[in-house]
């Protein structure tokens, strides 16, 4: 039986606990995101409402104030070009992310009856969950890779997300106790009761 998490439970709660260079990075970010409305500096609306159709694919959210802004986020990134990782044969990430979105365009307008913004959730996920099943070795599926992996990354490096999946956030400089199998720290999430 899967256990189910205390719902009063908020990472947020223990901020004060963090180290300082944490608790600035993480209001930071969260300043960033509060009142933002969807919009993209890299990309542009269109590449970003692309985007954002996948990666609420990927990781399907419900719409409210717990929402994690993860095609933003990617936009964000590659408007602040500071990542220097480059995969293999696939150009700078921007670069990527593009040609990436353009591939995704084109292969939806030769293969389906409808738009992007016009397919259902269903349709979507049958769409892209294809692409990755073939694993090819094409511009597309290396970008739906790709895609997946970032919106991951962001996703749960998130306090709302740490909540839902029972994550106490950052232990330093505290630190965790060690304690046997099962057991957990005063301060970490308990868990209500078992689920029926």
């Amino acid at each position: 039986m899967p256990r189910i998490l205390d719902k009063n439970y908020r990472t947020l709660d223990r901020l004060d606990k963090w180290d300082k260079v944490t608790q600035n990075s993480i209001k930071k970010r969260l300043k960033e995101e509060i009142g933002a409305v969807s919009s993209f500096d890299f990309l542009s609306e269109k590449e970003g409402k692309i985007l954002k159709i996948i990666t609420d694919i990927a990781i399907p959210q419900e719409n409210g104030t717990n929402y994690i802004k993860i095609a933003e986020a990617v936009d964000k990134g590659l408007s602040d070009r500071k990542e220097g990782v480059r995969y293999g044969e696939n150009p700078w990430s921007g670069e990527f992310y593009r040609a990436g979105l353009k591939a995704v365009g084109e292969y939806i307008e030769k293969n389906c009856a409808k738009p992007i913004e016009k397919m259902s959730g269903a349709e979507l996920k049958d769409f892209f969950s294809k692409i990755i099943e073939e694993r090819g070795s094409g511009l597309l599926y290396r970008f739906l890779r790709r895609v997946l992996s970032d919106a991951i990354g962001i996703y749960f490096s998130h306090p709302a997300s740490w909540d839902k999946v029972g994550f106490p956030g950052p232990a330093y400089p505290e630190g965790y106790a060690y304690l046997d199998c099962g057991e957990k720290d005063d301060w970490e999430p308990k868990y209500e009761k078992y689920a029926e």
